[in-house]
């Protein structure tokens, strides 16, 4: 239906009658509208009929007319409202006005119940909505049956649409197309044959004629949004972009949140290489429903050029097994994951790829470059090997694929030579062929090279700096002392030379001279972070930190460069200045908390202190800017150390949603499972690792648990004491001591505790456990290790000090256990067992009565305990109280042998027998 339609509706009646009405009649302005309706001038005519409307409710013939004017503006929804109030007075041109509306705004069923009484062409019509009305909603036989009818039709439009949706059912578009082209000016008018025309081209991506026909289709309905939609889309595939533009943002402006108003934006900024405009756009599609693979591919190639691989990674990896074996994105995704450190994944794509060939080099440069980064060398110089260098003639890429061949073992040379002679870039290109002949050992042509490239004395530095490099690779030493030498004498703070020198010292162990070289270095470049860090490494293995922080504190006061201010931080905190670290970064973080190592290091410094929740909160927002396995497993880690393994699972559940499957997670769930006792779980998550994964540190520790939750000691030791030798830990240590434990090798036990304490003297898990170990085997080598938790922990044990207590009255020394039974005492009152050790150290101090007063309330707090009634009826006696001694005697009842010795062993002792 269009405007010119309206002029068949049976409105002639309202004329009979217009000479007797006034200017403001109801007929009246009912024919002024219908004037201005056939003008073209939809919205004064509408609100002429919408004032008819309002003062003539029930004027059914003005709500047709007014829905005639909605539906040629594409407002379908306010045109079915009108149309149906109409509908006891349609006209067979209303009730065909009504069928579009009902096939536009999808609903079916209700196209097939309207009716025309009378043949003709508008019946046909109305018969043709019918037909695709059926075809819309999957009826394709009854849809063809109707179309081969209509395709006799008197109504040329009817006919022709007809045949042209017969050829769609068959699946023959251009055939389709060409039983409209003979009628092109009568479909003109027709929304309907317009529609299918666009969608036929459309469909053989002829988008020139698709872009014509959209615009033809708009101008009959220009509030349509689907059709400025597919206009848009069109004018996309096409590459017109900027024509695309407007009517995307008026899209956007009738719905911000719609997802494929969304796609089409970010497909638009992606064009004009707005990324961060892109993945905005993008990524709001996906979250509201558009999760397709073109959405994914574009967002993934955002995030991408932004430097964000985690997120690329994963809108690939959720679209990459739906896509053809050859597609490009295949080389996006190897190269994210091997940027992500995913390298086997990242070959395993590779591999899956068909042959790659000249046309994928720059893919192949940059593949390799990212498998030598991650030392998957032997992989590298497989991809590197396909490129044939012969047909190469632009001298970057022979540089790269020079460069890269050096690294993977090949000369590289032949590249190299080819670059230099090439490339206007020559002093690059210079010193990686030098590098090259270096390491291909042709020294004669690196000292050739050399000449060559350096003659004159305005070249005196760059050739002693050249030759001096060669003679110390080559190990020419003494020949690179003297040219360095010479080298320092022409140009004092010459930076390879200052750098020779510090190394030679570090290589002589004569770290003080390496500091007292690098000092002077850094006062010349402040700035260098390969010196700094270098003196950072030495001052550490001097054991003084503080000369290299304080270079590092005037590096980063004298520069806003936030690399500075990181890398003091960090030395802050490898120095345990937690506190300096965290009062450091609350200072910059308006100049760094754009940058996720901030927050690892704020978290980290927290982490430190045992502050939980700051750390929590500080890795959250490392997760956020830098969602990684690294920010994931510190996360995770944190909330195993608290014990809420349940937020640590539910932290992996959301690493995989967001970063894919990953070994490291796996092995982290097996560990969690294990924690909670949950042995047959974690057997199940370890028998489903890769091997690679069962033999990695992790691996071996899981197994080693596994094996000793069941009961295996031996295997346990014999997985786990070889993972602590190559890599000691707390952890491992625990098991290994567990486990000798368990297998009663006292000596063992012995020599690798005190072997692992000296080496981690702060380990007080395990010292602990081994003084426990000790108080029943070795009671007076135990002192040792309960006095040293004492002295260095920042935190008093009651239970430390009560059995230091006890030993060292056991040992004969009760005035030094005084001092320790009564911190614990004050720690915690009335505990049985404390008051028990309380009342044996003041016996032996021969205060007797307030040793019964102690060992007394223990007795009574203890419930009659045996162990504690026996110290009761041992200071007792030493108190003089034998009767109440032996009272007591009497009413314990002892538990194990050991307890009826000792009971026996004090009845002859202080002759308490009947």
């Amino acid at each position: 239906m269009n405007v010119k339609t309206y002029s068949k509706l049976s409105v002639v009646s309202l004329f009979c009658f217009l000479s007797a009405c006034g200017n403001n009649s109801p007929e009246k302005m009912m024919a002024d509208a219908k004037s201005m309706l056939e003008s073209g001038q939809l919205q004064e005519a509408s609100v002429t009929l919408k004032n008819v409307i309002q003062n003539n409710p029930s004027l059914l013939e003005a709500r047709e007319m007014l829905g005639m004017i909605y539906l040629n503006q594409g407002l379908y929804l306010a045109s079915q409202k009108e149309l149906q109030r109409a509908e006891n007075v349609l006209s067979d041109q209303g009730k065909i006005a009504l069928a579009e509306t009902y096939l536009w705004l999808e609903e079916f069923d209700s196209v097939q119940e309207l009716e025309i009484q009378a043949d003709g062409t508008d019946k046909d019509e109305l018969k043709l909505y019918q037909a695709i009305a059926l075809f819309r909603s999957d009826q394709p036989a009854n849809a063809a049956k109707f179309m081969s009818e209509l395709e006799s039709s008197s109504s040329l439009t009817v006919a022709s649409v007809a045949r042209a949706y017969s050829h769609t059912l068959n699946e023959e578009p251009q055939l389709a197309l060409q039983a409209m082209d003979g009628t092109i000016d009568d479909l003109a008018s027709s929304p309907l044959a317009l529609q299918l025309k666009f969608t036929l081209e459309n469909f053989l991506n002829n988008w020139p004629n698709a872009i014509a026909t959209s615009k033809q289709l708009l101008s009959l309905r220009p509030a349509d949004y689907k059709i400025k939609t597919q206009l848009a889309t069109v004018l996309i595939n096409d590459g017109k972009f900027e024509e695309a533009k407007p009517i995307v943002e008026q899209l956007l402006q009738l719905s911000a949140d719609q997802a494929y108003f969304n796609q089409l934006k970010g497909t638009i900024l992606l064009s004009e290489k707005d990324f961060e405009g892109a993945t905005l756009h993008l990524d709001k599609a996906i979250k509201n429903g558009r999760s397709n693979q073109v959405t994914r591919l574009f967002s993934a190639i955002a995030h991408y050029q932004l430097g964000n691989f985690e997120q690329a990674y994963q809108n690939l990896s959720s679209i990459i097994n739906t896509l053809p074996k050859d597609h490009y994105a295949k080389r996006l995704y190897t190269t994210i994951q091997l940027r992500l450190g995913y390298t086997q994944d990242g070959v395993n794509s590779i591999n899956s790829m068909s042959d790659l060939g000249q046309d994928d080099l720059l893919y192949i440069v940059e593949t390799s470059r990212l498998l030598i980064q991650r030392n998957e060398l032997s992989q590298a110089k497989q991809l590197v090997n396909k490129i044939n260098s012969e047909e190469i003639a632009d001298a970057k890429m022979l540089q790269n694929i020079g460069l890269l061949k050096l690294l993977t073992g090949d000369s590289g040379i032949s590249e190299l030579e080819r670059n230099l002679d090439a490339s206007s870039d020559t002093e690059d290109s210079f010193y990686l062929l030098l590098v090259a002949y270096v390491e291909n050992k042709l020294y004669d042509k690196a000292y050739e090279l050399i000449d060559t490239r350096f003659t004159g004395e305005q070249n005196t530095i760059q050739r002693l700096k050249s030759t001096g490099f060669v003679q110390q690779t080559s190990g020419d030493m003494n020949a690179a002392n003297k040219t360095y030498e010479k080298l320092r004498e022409i140009k004092p703070d010459n930076f390879d030379a200052m750098l020779f020198f510090v190394e030679q010292s570090i290589k002589n162990a004569n770290l003080s001279n390496a500091a007292s070289q690098l000092n002077r270095a850094i006062e010349l470049y402040p700035l260098s972070t390969r010196l700094l860090m270098r003196s950072f490494q030495v001052h550490q293995r001097i054991g003084d930190l503080a000369p290299a922080i304080s270079q590092l504190e005037n590096a980063q006061s004298s520069s806003d460069e936030p690399r500075y201010a990181l890398l003091y931080a960090a030395a802050l905190l490898l120095n345990e200045q937690y506190k300096g670290v965290v009062d450091y970064l609350k200072e910059k973080q308006q100049l760094l908390e754009a940058i996720p190592k901030y927050w690892m290091l704020l978290g980290d410094a927290y982490l430190k202190q045992a502050n939980y929740n700051d750390a929590r909160k500080a890795f959250a927002e490392w997760r956020k800017q830098e969602p990684a396995v690294s920010s994931y497993t510190q996360s995770i880690q944190l909330e195993e150390i608290e014990g809420n393994y349940l937020q640590a699972e539910q932290l992996i559940s959301e690493a995989k949603r967001k970063l894919g499957t990953n070994t490291t997670f796996d092995l982290l769930a097996g560990r969690l499972k294990l924690l909670q006792g949950k042995n047959k779980e974690a057997s199940v998550i370890y028998g489903r690792l890769p091997e690679t994964a069962k033999q990695s540190l992790a691996g071996q520790l899981i197994k080693g648990r596994l094996a000793f939750a069941k009961g295996n000691y031996k295997a346990a030791l014999e997985i786990i004491e070889p993972q602590y030798n190559k890599a000691p830990s707390r952890e491992l240590a625990l098991l290994v001591f567990s486990s000798l434990v368990k297998l009663e090798q006292h000596e063992r036990v012995i020599n690798f505790t005190e072997a692992h304490l000296a080496n981690v003297p702060s380990d007080a898990k395990v010292r602990l456990l081994f003084a426990n170990y000790l108080l029943e085997k070795e009671p007076k080598r135990a002192i040792e290790q309960y006095a040293f938790l004492v002295q260095n922990e920042k935190t008093d044990s009651p239970l430390v000090l009560n059995n230091l207590a006890w030993l060292l009255t056991k040992e004969g020394s009760p005035s030094e256990a005084l001092n320790y039974i009564e911190k614990a005492d004050t720690l915690v009152p009335n505990n049985p067992n404390i008051l028990s050790t309380y009342g044996a150290v003041l016996s032996s101090l021969s205060q007797h009565e307030r040793a019964i007063e102690k060992s007394k309330s223990a007795f009574l707090l203890s419930d009659e305990n045996a162990n504690i009634a026996l110290e009761y009826v041992h200071v007792l006696a030493l108190g003089g109280r034998k009767t109440e001694a032996k009272q007591v005697a009497s009413t314990i009842i002892p538990v194990t042998a050991a307890q009826e010795l000792q009971l026996n062993e004090l009845k002859k002792q202080h002759q308490l027998q009947d």
